[in-house]
């Protein structure tokens, strides 16, 4: 069965929903590498979306340390760990953070500059900023739409079948 209407309503709403999320962190370069796209398995059609894998920290922020144990049910890769160096790299390199001197007048390195960002993130924390439960807010409507695109398609397919055996056809 052809299901080119599903796949219209899910190209719809990932479209809407990755806007929606850029918009909520709209003054960030990951809001510029949030992407969705409709691919079609054999079980049918299906929407996934993609993010750099430092969009997490962002929505869900990372406390400062010593913060363990007077706040409860933190998970621990929320508190004790610095980021992920590639995360940092990627982020100054999108925000254009050139090298710096040292005390001394001489360039510190990429590593020295991810390192100092990545500790301070770790002794500060960042606040969070939630937009990956955007994706999870407009489900009704979207399945209220596949639904109907799922009848319609079916309709479709079920015409078609008719017309080629020939039945419902006047003689």
């Amino acid at each position: 069965m052809d299901s080119k209407n599903i796949r219209a309503a899910l190209e719809k709403y990932g479209a809407e929903t990755v806007v929606k999320m850029a918009k909520a962190i709209s003054d960030t370069a990951l809001s510029k590498k949030l992407t969705y796209k409709v691919i079609q398995t054999k079980k049918g059609p299906e929407l996934t979306f993609s993010m750099p894998g430092y969009a997490d920290y962002v929505d869900q922020g990372r406390y400062p340390w010593g913060i363990k144990g007077k706040i409860k049910d933190i998970p621990v890769n929320r508190w004790n760990k610095f980021p992920p160096p590639d995360a940092i790299n990627d982020w100054a390199k999108s925000k254009g953070l050139s090298q710096f001197r040292d005390s001394k007048g001489r360039f510190a390195s990429n590593d020295t500059r991810t390192f100092l960002i990545s500790r301070s993130i770790a002794a500060r924390g960042i606040k969070p900023r939630p937009f990956i439960n955007i994706i999870y807010k407009d489900l009704q409507q979207l399945y209220s739409d596949i639904g109907s695109a799922a009848a319609t398609d079916f309709a479709v397919a079920l015409q078609k079948n008719f017309d080629d055996a020939g039945i419902g056809k006047e003689s």
